[in-house]
């Protein structure tokens, strides 16, 4: 006790008091040096596993890249090897199409982007690299129903024009809005349909449907969506040429609708000169890309 007393006097207790005052400052300060630490430790762990997060999704997007890239490549092969075995078909292209909305939510869009394709260097051939297809959502509606309809009581004819008539009725009362160039595509369909399986008297449904301006993109190409999207029909669409050039006018268009293995929405369009077997030409095709592990999930008819 001696010792202590000298070392530190107590008098009064205050000198004591200011002792261990300062061991406690002095250990608190000590354990929040520790608790900073730490948390700066922790802060650069998280920071070293974001990077490493971050790389790993550059590797990984980069490999997608690469893959599809490999696949896209194998595509255009494919076709190469098709025309080169094929004389009448001099080229082959294919597009992803996917749907979206408007701002104003009135009409349907639909997205075409070219994918990838091959044609003969000796043929003139133009392609599309993107378009867009606007459909009025209420009209698309109507006619959906008025499809299905006809179709279940075997009077698919007199319902279109009905509907068509209907359509056109409620724009002068100023019910609708005028018409697109693109939703009379929808009707276009449905007589490409009707003369494909030889469905009763159409001419008064052409009739009406000339009545209405059409689009001046391809035309086709939407037909071929509508029918194997909103009609559940993935026939093969056949089209000629209906241009103005000479070296074009043996020359006709077959278009497949399919699903990739992948999931995307995939329209083939395989260009044709001559007369060939559709149906035939469309199973070879499918074949070839299977034998490539290029399947798609709806085989051609």
């Amino acid at each position: 006790m001696g010792i202590f007393s000298m070392y530190f006097p107590n008098k009064d207790g205050k000198i004591l008091t200011v002792y261990f005052n300062g061991l406690i400052a002095i250990s608190m300060l000590i354990i929040a040096g520790l608790f900073m630490y730490i948390d700066y430790q922790g802060t650069q762990l998280m920071n070293v596993s974001s990077m490493v997060e971050d790389d790993s999704k550059k590797l990984f997007g980069s490999y997608n890249q690469i893959s599809e890239y490999e696949i896209n490549k194998q595509y255009s092969m494919v076709f190469k090897s098709f025309c080169r075995y094929e004389p009448n078909i001099i080229g082959v292209h294919s597009y992803d199409y996917s749907f979206s909305t408007s701002r104003d939510m009135k009409n349907l869009v639909v997205n075409l982007k070219y994918v990838n394709g091959y044609i003969d260097p000796n043929k003139d051939v133009n392609a599309i690299i993107q378009s867009q297809y606007i459909l009025n959502k209420k009209v698309l509606r109507t006619f959906k129903r008025s499809f299905h309809a006809g179709r279940y009581h075997n009077n698919l004819v007199e319902v279109m024009i009905t509907c068509l008539g209907s359509v056109s009725k409620d724009i002068i009362k100023g019910l609708n809005e005028p018409i697109g160039k693109d939703d009379i595509v929808l009707f276009g369909s449905i007589f490409d349909y009707l003369q494909r399986n030889l469905i009763g008297n159409i001419d008064k449904l052409r009739g009406l449907i000339d009545l209405f301006p059409y689009s001046k993109k391809r035309i086709n190409i939407l037909k071929a969506i509508v029918l194997a999207e909103f009609l559940d029909d993935s026939t093969v669409g056949i089209t000629e040429y209906k241009g103005d050039a000479n070296d074009k006018l043996n020359r006709s268009y077959c278009i497949k609708i399919a699903t990739t293995k992948e999931g995307k929405h995939r329209l083939f369009l395989i260009i044709i000169e001559g007369t060939v077997d559709y149906k035939i030409i469309t199973q070879k095709f499918h074949k070839l890309l299977s034998s490539e592990d290029l399947n798609i999930e709806k085989e051609a008819v």
